[in-house]
């Protein structure tokens, strides 16, 4: 945050005075929306209904998952690496949930269907939504 004004006067002198204020506008803009972002992830919470699974992580990070389609619910303690058949839904640190899916599940997402097998959370209270399950 402390660069800003240090990039916004050498673009300023160095290119372009107008090139200096978009540049500054966008990155003010996207500083904006991590802050909602991270403040969407606090306000929209996990909720269950009779037959699925809604999960509302910030702005673009929700997930569909049928009741049906869930295997089983785990404690989970360590990092975990990007992988095409998994989602990763947790702020800083580890995902302290992991939900394993049956085989074939396509889940709803912000960008449409996808096939997983793993969903990793970062809760605040794991055992509680662990129990819910068993």
């Amino acid at each position: 945050m402390f660069e800003l004004p240090i990039v916004h006067f050498i673009l300023h002198f160095a290119w372009s005075p107008t090139a200096a204020w978009w540049i500054t506008g966008i990155t003010a803009y996207g500083m904006i929306f991590l802050y909602a972002d991270y403040n969407a992830t606090l306000l929209r919470p996990i909720s269950m209904t009779q037959d699925q699974l809604i999960i509302r992580y910030g702005v673009w990070g929700n997930a569909v998952i049928p009741l049906s389609a869930i295997e089983s619910v785990t404690s989970h303690a360590q990092a975990v690496k990007r992988s095409n058949d998994s989602l990763r839904f947790c702020q800083f640190g580890y995902p302290n949930v992991c939900i394993i899916l049956k085989p074939d599940t396509f889940v709803q997402t912000a960008f449409g269907y996808s096939m997983k097998t793993k969903i990793y959370l970062g809760l605040d209270k794991p055992y509680e939504f662990i129990k819910e399950f068993n």
